[in-house]
């Protein structure tokens, strides 16, 4: 049998039905398989699951096909402990069912860490050793001393805190610096209408420190003190009174400019 009777023959025919219902359904079956793979159709919008806590939101996550993995743990005022502080993938985001969610929950205590030895250290270095260690650094309160610059004291509440000692992340360190030139006098700074941090700032280059901050009754929450301004100060800048280096000064803030401006016309007046 030559080639030309060969095609024309109904084996050649049969064979050829047969390699495509062959590949006909390879293709079907590696489609079917692609698609359990890559979950073809099974996309949804990533929830928010933020705020609660795993155990509150464990079977709607299931329900959606999720799984729930806790891989880290912080610590945040703004939360309840136990809660969800953050997700991945985020919220809103495009994801396939099926797949893993990694949360990170809030601590149920602040970590602590080991108060550092800064006694001695220069004020710089001090303050970059705090930060590293989560520790905020309060507004530093300077004391005349033969040793410029240098670490003489560190408080926690206004009390010596030793090195070793245990203390949260977050606490507020204040050091006492030295410099010299002995107690020195100068004019009380005019604090008036400024805002916390530039009041913070002039203290600070004036070698004072910062003593209480109260908020009439126009500011209500923290959004509101940082708006705010200064409209009194004790001891006040009237009269061009004198105080020591190192003293502390109490400011007042408001919301209300017409406080801040009748305040600051007095000291104008106060000078002619």
């Amino acid at each position: 049998m030559n080639f030309f009777q060969f095609i024309k023959s109904k084996v050649f025919w049969w064979q050829v039905l047969l390699a495509v219902v062959v590949f006909f359904l390879l293709l079907f079956f590696t489609t079917q398989i692609l698609k359990y793979y890559t979950r073809v159709g099974r996309n949804i919008v990533m929830p928010n699951f933020r705020g609660y806590t795993v155990d509150e939101i464990k079977k709607n996550a299931e329900n959606m096909d999720l799984y729930l993995v806790v891989n880290d743990s912080v610590f945040n005022d703004a939360f309840r402990p136990g809660a969800i502080v953050d997700q991945y993938p985020q919220d809103s985001t495009i994801i396939k069912k099926g797949r893993k969610v990694f949360v990170t929950i809030n601590a149920w205590s602040r970590e602590s860490v080991v108060m550092p030895q800064l006694v001695n250290y220069s004020e710089r270095n001090a303050q970059v050793l705090l930060e590293s260690l989560g520790l905020v650094m309060a507004p530093i309160l300077y004391r005349p001393s033969e040793y410029q610059g240098l670490v003489l004291e560190q408080l926690v509440d206004g009390k010596p805190v030793p090195a070793g000692a245990s203390v949260n992340k977050g606490t507020y360190v204040q050091l006492v610096v030295g410099r010299k030139g002995g107690a020195g006098v100068i004019s009380v700074p005019n604090l008036i209408g400024m805002d916390v941090q530039q009041a913070t700032a002039t203290l600070t280059n004036w070698s004072l420190a910062l003593d209480r901050v109260v908020c009439d009754s126009t500011i209500h929450n923290s959004t509101d003190s940082i708006a705010s301004q200064v409209y009194a100060q004790s001891p006040s800048p009237v009269g061009n009174r004198q105080i020591n280096v190192g003293d502390r000064v109490s400011i007042y803030l408001t919301l209300d400019t017409d406080k801040v401006v009748d305040a600051m016309e007095e000291v104008e007046n106060a000078k002619k």
